[in-house]
C-alpha cells in the first residue's frame, strides 16, 4: 500500500515537472512584455491604436479582448506568436483559433484506475435497457401526437372546405354584386328626398384592403365560370341544332359532287372530274366551318359528345376523300397528256433503205410537256391522304349517335379502304414501271419480242419479229423493224454454243430465234439479250414480249387498219392468218425481209391508238393489263428496282417457288407448223394420299388437234417436246404414251461450245431407260420430259406418275399464340411459303395444296384435279370455294392465269 502511494507520488511530481517545463517566471515575463510593447508602440503607424493595458490581460483571454483584436487586424505584421508569446515557445495558431482558449497552467488529467472503469462498464449494462425503452416511449408518444395533430388539421380542412369556403364564397358575391349593381336598398329608398352623399376623408388600407378585393374577385371569376359553363354547354347543344341542317345541306352537295365526279372519272372527262372534286371538297370545307361557327369551346366539347366526335370525323374523311380525287385526276391527266403528246407527233414514215420510222422527231421541247415530277408528287399526296383517311375510320364509332344509321355504309367504306390503299400503293409502282419505260428521267431503248403463239414454244410462241424501239420524254422517237427479223442475227452472230436437247433435230447450234428455250422468261431475255449482244446489236434497257393476242384486242379498239402497200386490210379476225401468209408465203423473196409485214403495221398500230375516242382509253389499259396478267404480254427490265416491282405484279413470266405442291406443263412445238391455237388442250391431276402420309401425283395431258389436214399452216403433226415442272425431289414411278424420237429427223451432233445459260439452269441430267423420259433439275423444280405427237383429227394423252418429296402436313390448328389459324395461313404458309405464325408439326388436320402456272402464250387449257378421300376422312375448310367436296375433292379452272387450291382435311 506504501508503495502504490509513493509510486503515485513520483507519477505525480513527474507530471508537474512536464506541464510545467515551459513556464517562465512571472518577473520576467512582465519585464520583457513591457519591453515587447514599447518596441510595438515605436513601429505601428500612427492610424492604429495600439490596446490598453496589453500587459494586464492574460494570455486565455486574448481571444476575447475585442480592442486586442481589432489592432491585430489593423496591424498585419505580427501573428499571434509575436503577442507576448515569443519566449522560445511556439504555439499552434491554427489550433488555438479552433479551440479558442488552451488552458496551459493545469496539468493533466490521471488516467482512470480498472476499479472505475469496471464501476462504469457495469453502470452502462444496468441502465442500458432503461435508456432503450425511454427512447422507444419517447419515440412513440412523439409520432402519437404527430398523428393526432395532423388529423386535427385534417378535420379542420375538411370542415373549411364545407362551411367555411362556401360561407366565404357567398359573402364574396354578395360584396362584388353589390359594388357593381348596389344593395337592395335603393327599393326602399323609392319617393324619398335625395340626400347629398357625406364625402369620406378616412384613409384606405392599401395592403389589407387589395389583398381582400383581389381574393373575393378571383372567387367571383370562379363562380362565374360555374354558372356560365353549363349555360354554354346548353347554348352550344342548340346552336348545333340550328348548324345541323347546314351541315348537312354542304355535306349532301358534297356527296353530289363526289357522285358526278366519279361519273365523269368513269367516261375519262378528267377536267370535270377533277372539277366536281374540287366542288365536293368545297361543300365539305364549308360544312367544316360550319362547325367551327359554335366555337373553340364548342369544337373541344365535340370531342367528348358523341354526335358531334363522329360528324367532324366523317366530315375529315369526306374532304379528305374529295383531295384524294383530286390528286387522282391529275395524275390521270398527265396519262390523258400522253395521247396528246403522240398524236401531234406522228409525223414520221418508214425509210425504205433503213426501215426505221422516226415518230414524233418534229416535236418541240415544250409543246405539251408533261410535269413527269409533279404527277409523282401528286400519287405521293393521294397515298398519304388515303393513309390518313384510314386512320380517320379506324378510331371513329357510329354506334350510340345520331349516325348509326349509317353504321352499315360505314362498315362497307372500313373494308374499302385498305383495298384502296392498296390499290394506290400498286398504282403508284406502275406509274413507276411506266414512266421508266416512256424514258422519263433518261431515253431508254427496248427489245419488242413478237412470239407466234400458233407455234409454241416456252414463253409464249416462235420469235420471228422482232423490233428496237427508242423513247424518251414520254415520246417514241424511233422504231427499227429489221425485215428478217431474228433471222438477220443469224450471220453476224459472233460465237456458236451448243443448243437444248430438242433443237438438235434441226442443228446442233444454237440459233437466235430459239432463245426463249426456258419457261422462266427472266432467264430467256437474259438469253435474247445474249444473242443480240453477240450478233453486234446494241445494248438494250429491256425485252418486252407479247402474242397476237393483244395486236387483236387492240385491234378490237381501233378499229381495221388499211395497208394499201399490201394491198389489205388488217382486222382483228384476219390478223393472225393474215400476217402468217404475208411472213412466211407472200412476202418478197429477192428482197427476203419476210418480217417487214410486221414492221409496217406496228407503227400504223401505234397511230391509231392515239385516235381512240376517250371512252376507250381506259379499255385500252385494260387490254395491257388483262395481257400481263394472262402472260400474253411479258416484260423483263435491267433495273433492278423497277424488275422488283414487275415481279411483284406478276407481268415478268417467272416460275414460282412454293414448298408445297406445284406443277407446271410447258410445250415446245418442234417443226410441227402453226398448229397450237386449232388445238384443245386438257391437264388432269389426281392426288393419293397414302396412309403413312406420302402423296402420289399422277398427270394425265391430253390433246385433241382440230386442224384441217389440207391447210398450209393447220395440216401438220403436232410435234411437242413436253415439259412437266413437279416439287424438287420428286421420284418418277411410272409414264404412258408418249412418243420415240421422231423418226423423221435425225438427231445432229457437232463439234462446238458448251453455252453458259443451259450448263447453269438445266442440271443433274438422267434419262429413264424404260420409256426414254429426260429427268433434269431446273429453277428449283424436277423435270420429266418426253415427246408426244398428234396428227390433225386425232386426239392423244400422256401420262406421268410420281412420288412427291415430302408428305402431307399435319397442322394442329391450336398452335397459333394470338390469333386464329384460317386457311389463308395455312395456304401461304405450305403454298405460298410465306409463313406468318409459326405452327408445331403435331397430328390434327392435314393440309394439302397445289400451285400450277399456266404455260406463257396459251389459251383455253383446261384444268381438273382430285384428292382421293379415305372413308374416314372430311373436309374442314377449302380455298376457293369453287373446291368441290364429296367423295372426293374437285377442283376444275380454266388456265386463263395461275391457280391455286388449298383443303384442310381432318380424319375422324
Amino acid at each position: 500500500m506504501l508503495n502504490e502511494e509513493k509510486d503515485k507520488d513520483n507519477i505525480q511530481k513527474e507530471l508537474d515537472e512536464l506541464s510545467w517545463s515551459f513556464s517562465i517566471e512571472k518577473d520576467e515575463v512582465e519585464t520583457e512584455d513591457d519591453d515587447f510593447i514599447e518596441d510595438m508602440e515605436e513601429e505601428e503607424p500612427a492610424d492604429i491604436k495600439t490596446p490598453e493595458n496589453l500587459q494586464d490581460i492574460d494570455v486565455e483571454d486574448l481571444y476575447q479582448n475585442e480592442e486586442l483584436g481589432s489592432w491585430y487586424a489593423g496591424s498585419g505584421d505580427y501573428g499571434l506568436n509575436d503577442m507576448g508569446r515569443n519566449r522560445g515557445i511556439v504555439f499552434d495558431e491554427d489550433k488555438l483559433k479552433r479551440a479558442r482558449v488552451t488552458e496551459w497552467h493545469k496539468p493533466s488529467k490521471l488516467k482512470k484506475s480498472w476499479l472505475e472503469k469496471f464501476a462504469k462498464g457495469v453502470a452502462m449494462i444496468i441502465f442500458w435497457p432503461l435508456r432503450a425503452i425511454y427512447f422507444i416511449v419517447a419515440n412513440f408518444l412523439r409520432g402519437l401526437a404527430g398523428i393526432v395533430g395532423e388529423t386535427i388539421k385534417l378535420v379542420y380542412k375538411i370542415l373549411k372546405a364545407i362551411i367555411i369556403f362556401p360561407w366565404q364564397l357567398l359573402v364574396a358575391f354578395k360584396h362584388v354584386f353589390v359594388y357593381l349593381f348596389g344593395d337592395f336598398s335603393w327599393l326602399k329608398a323609392r319617393g324619398m328626398e335625395r340626400l347629398p352623399a357625406a364625402i369620406d376623408f378616412e384613409p384606405k388600407i392599401v395592403s389589407l384592403v387589395a389583398v381582400d378585393v383581389w381574393k373575393r374577385v378571383g372567387v367571383f371569376a370562379l363562380v362565374a365560370v360555374l354558372l356560365v359553363l353549363p349555360l354554354q354547354v346548353y347554348v352550344t347543344l342548340h346552336k348545333a341544332e340550328d348548324i345541323k341542317g347546314q351541315v348537312l345541306g354542304a355535306s349532301q352537295l358534297g356527296l353530289t359532287h363526289l357522285h358526278q365526279a366519279g361519273v365523269a372519272g368513269a367516261d375519262f372527262n378528267l377536267s370535270s372530274a377533277e372539277e366536281e372534286f374540287k366542288l365536293a371538297e368545297r361543300e365539305f370545307t364549308a360544312a367544316q366551318l360550319s362547325v367551327n361557327e359554335m366555337g373553340a369551346l364548342a369544337n373541344k366539347l365535340g370531342s367528348f359528345v358523341p354526335d358531334l366526335a363522329a360528324g367532324q370525323k366523317l366530315l375529315k374523311v369526306a374532304r379528305e376523300t374529295a383531295q384524294i380525287g383530286q390528286h387522282l385526276m391529275r395524275v390521270a391527266s398527265v396519262w390523258g397528256g400522253i395521247s396528246a403528246v403522240i398524236k401531234d407527233g406522228s409525223s414520221g414514215t418508214f425509210d425504205e433503205a433503213t426501215t426505221t420510222a422516226p415518230i414524233l422527231a418534229d416535236i418541240s421541247e415544250d409543246k405539251n410537256k408533261i410535269n413527269w415530277q409533279q404527277a409523282k408528287i401528286e400519287m405521293d399526296q393521294a397515298l398519304e391522304k388515303a393513309a390518313n383517311v384510314m386512320a380517320t375510320l379506324e378510331e371513329t364509332d357510329l354506334e350510340d349517335t345520331a349516325l348509326a344509321s349509317y353504321q352499315p355504309k360505314f362498315e362497307e367504306l372500313k373494308q374499302k379502304i385498305p383495298e384502296i390503299t392498296n390499290w394506290l400503293s400498286q398504282a403508284r409502282d406502275t406509274f413507276a414501271i411506266m414512266t421508266y419505260i416512256m424514258g422519263i428521267d433518261e431515253p431508254k431503248r427496248w427489245m419488242l419480242v413478237f412470239q407466234n403463239n400458233a407455234e409454241l414454244r416456252p414463253t409464249g410462241g416462235f420469235m420471228g419479229s422482232y423490233a428496237i424501239v427508242d423513247m424518251k420524254d414520254g415520246k417514241v422517237t424511233d422504231i427499227q423493224v429489221p425485215g428478217g427479223g431474228f433471222y438477220d442475227l443469224k450471220g453476224s452472230l459472233a460465237t456458236a454454243v451448243n443448243a437444248p436437247y430438242p433443237f438438235h433435230l434441226f442443228s446442233p447450234t444454237w440459233q437466235p430465234w430459239n432463245a426463249n428455250w426456258f419457261p422462266d422468261f427472266p432467264a430467256s431475255a437474259e438469253k435474247i439479250r445474249w444473242f443480240y449482244d453477240k450478233s453486234g446489236g446494241s445494248t438494250v434497257d429491256g425485252v418486252i414480249a407479247f402474242t397476237p393476242n393483244v395486236l387483236e384486242k387492240i385491234l378490237e379498239l381501233t378499229g381495221e387498219i388499211a395497208m394499201p402497200e399490201y394491198q389489205t386490210v388488217v382486222k382483228a379476225e384476219n390478223f393472225v392468218r393474215l400476217a402468217q401468209i404475208e411472213v412466211e408465203l407472200e412476202y418478197d423473196k429477192e428482197e427476203n425481209q419476210p418480217k417487214k409485214f410486221i414492221g409496217d403495221l406496228l407503227p400504223k398500230v401505234l397511230k391509231k391508238l392515239t385516235e381512240v375516242d376517250k371512252q376507250k382509253i381506259l379499255d385500252v389499259w385494260h387490254v395491257v393489263s388483262d395481257a400481263l396478267k394472262e402472260k400474253h404480254l411479258l416484260v423483263y427490265f435491267n433495273n433492278e428496282t423497277i424488275q422488283k416491282m414487275a415481279s411483284d405484279f406478276g407481268w415478268t413470266g417467272a416460275m414460282l417457288n412454293t414448298p408445297r405442291d406445284y406443277l407446271s406443263v410447258v410445250q415446245t412445238n418442234v417443226a410441227g407448223g402453226k398448229t397450237d391455237r386449232v388445238i384443245k388442250t386438257k391437264i388432269d391431276h389426281q392426288v393419293e394420299l397414302m396412309d403413312d402420309g406420302a402423296i402420289i401425283d399422277t398427270v394425265t395431258f391430253s390433246k385433241e388437234h382440230n386442224g384441217k389436214a389440207e391447210d398450209v399452216f393447220e395440216g401438220h403433226v403436232n410435234t411437242d417436246y413436253v415439259r412437266f415442272y413437279v416439287p424438287q425431289g420428286s421420284q418418277l414411278m411410272s409414264t404412258e404414251g408418249f412418243d420415240v424420237l421422231p423418226t423423221d429427223r435425225e438427231f445432229q451432233i457437232a463439234a462446238v461450245e458448251q453455252d453458259p445459260h443451259l450448263e447453269k439452269y438445266e442440271k443433274n441430267l438422267k434419262v429413264d431407260e424404260s420409256s426414254g423420259t429426260r429427268i433434269t433439275e431446273e429453277f428449283s423444280k424436277t423435270v420429266f420430259a418426253n415427246w408426244m405427237s398428234v396428227a390433225p383429227g386425232e386426239s392423244k394423252s400422256v401420262k406421268i406418275k410420281y412420288l412427291l418429296p415430302f408428305k402431307y402436313t399435319r397442322v394442329k390448328m391450336a398452335a397459333l399464340e394470338d390469333e386464329d389459324y384460317n386457311l389463308w395461313d395455312l395456304i401461304k404458309k405450305y403454298f405460298l411459303g410465306k409463313e406468318k405464325k409459326a405452327v408445331k408439326q403435331e397430328s390434327g388436320e392435314q393440309v394439302y395444296s397445289l400451285l400450277i402456272q399456266k404455260q406463257a402464250g396459251t389459251d383455253g387449257v383446261e384444268f381438273e384435279s382430285k384428292i382421293k378421300l379415305a372413308p374416314n376422312w372430311a373436309v374442314q375448310t377449302r380455298m376457293p370455294e369453287s373446291v368441290k367436296v364429296g367423295d372426293n375433292v374437285e377442283f376444275k379452272s380454266v388456265l386463263d392465269t395461275d391457280k391455286f387450291y388449298g383443303v384442310e382435311i381432318k380424319s375422324n
